[in-house]
């Protein structure tokens, strides 16, 4: 099954749509207060700790329910299930034998068995009360294209409290006329290889994915 679904083929095709997204996250340092059990998050600062009552834990197992659980004792082996089997001599007499199974007879006894109980210990630890910088996003940018026109949006960050976050996402569409494939390039490096209108040789398989392995020439 792993095979069939995961197996690849050759496949040619042209490049159709492509498409960049390129999104700038201004994010604000913010500082919080939490309060957790230990551990805390490693970042905190100001950190101040008490110990508190956490809940409790089985301890000291002991025996407990005593009752009676039976039990085979005293056996011993007898003859049993006897049958006698004869057979006819040809002159007026029969022989006859006695074969017996043997079977093992026991007696009921009795012992005591107990369960297994628990008390209950109270568990304390450490709780925290401290201070962290968070970093909530305070504004988006997004620019997109479906050309070569790759552009960063203009955000601008204080050097002491803010900072930028950017991600960049690129699609390539490739089609044949009757199928077509969605390739994700890694970089924008990669991104500017492929151009709408030229076809390209891939690996393909039933899964969708898809992996473009040279552009080819026009003849």
């Amino acid at each position: 099954m792993g095979f069939w679904l995961f197996g690849t083929k050759e496949e040619s095709a042209s490049v159709s749509d492509i498409s960049w997204t390129y999104t700038i996250n201004l994010q604000q340092r913010t500082l919080r207060h939490g309060s957790d059990w230990e551990p805390i998050r490693s970042d905190a600062f100001n950190v101040s700790c008490d110990r508190r009552y956490y809940g409790d834990r089985d301890c000291n197992p002991h025996n407990c329910r005593p009752h009676q659980v039976s039990y085979s004792c005293n056996c011993r082996s007898e003859q049993c299930n006897c049958h006698t089997t004869c057979r006819d001599q040809g002159n007026g007499f029969s022989r006859c034998s006695e074969s017996c199974s043997t079977c093992s007879k026991c007696e009921t006894c009795y012992r005591t068995e107990y369960d297994t109980c628990y008390d209950s210990c109270p568990v304390y630890k450490d709780h925290c009360d401290y201070d962290y910088y968070d970093w909530p996003t305070i504004n988006t940018k997004v620019t997109s294209g479906a050309a070569h026109n790759e552009t960063w949006p203009v955000l601008e960050a204080r050097p002491i409290d803010q900072r930028l976050v950017k991600t960049e996402k690129y699609e390539v569409v490739f089609k044949n006329g009757v199928e077509n494939w969605k390739y994700t390039p890694k970089s924008l490096g990669e991104f500017r290889y492929f151009v709408t209108g030229v076809t390209w040789k891939l690996k393909v398989n039933r899964a969708g994915m898809v992996w473009p392995q040279e552009a080819q020439k026009e003849m």
